[in-house]
């Protein structure tokens, strides 16, 4: 882009960091996003926060993850606290899922997909009562996780 005269822009940015925090690049990830800050003057996005978050988490650096959280200039919102819920469900840190818990309930924004991954770590953690509460609420709320799909393409000549 930059060879091409094109600016990145924060759409941009959310892309690098994505994929820094599949790939476990965590370094990199925090080269792009001061670069974003500091050389382009991109105003971080709640989205940027829960890349670095996800990056964080992913690679077991939970204590950092939450650090971020701590130092947004705005509140974390559902995307946010999920990053994190999602690293402790996968690290098996419990702890840190306590501390979490309420920071996420009281969170605006929690999507369907957070709902269901609270309620799966509760059930996961045998505290069927609580589990029940969050589901009751996702019907309260309308809320129906849909089921993932999946497709194969075997001969790119043949169609679906």
């Amino acid at each position: 882009m930059l060879v091409h005269g094109v600016p990145p822009d924060d759409v941009t940015f959310l892309g690098l960091l994505s994929a820094c925090s599949h790939t476990g690049l965590v370094d990199q990830g925090l080269i792009f996003f001061n670069a974003m800050k500091d050389v382009y003057r991109i105003v971080p996005k709640t989205q940027h926060y829960a890349c670095l978050v996800d990056m964080h988490g992913r690679t077991g650096f939970l204590e950092e993850a939450e650090g971020f959280i701590k130092e947004m200039p705005t509140k974390a919102d559902g995307s946010v606290w999920g990053a994190l819920l999602n690293a402790c469900r996968i690290h098996g840190n419990d702890k840190m899922f306590e501390r979490i818990r309420d920071g996420l309930l009281k969170s605006r924004r929690l999507s369907t997909g957070t709902y269901a991954l609270l309620s799966n770590t509760y059930t996961n953690h045998s505290r069927w009562d609580d589990a029940n509460k969050v589901r009751d609420e996702m019907r309260r709320m309308g809320l129906k996780k849909l089921p993932g799909c999946n497709r194969i393409e075997v001969d790119p000549s043949i169609s679906p």
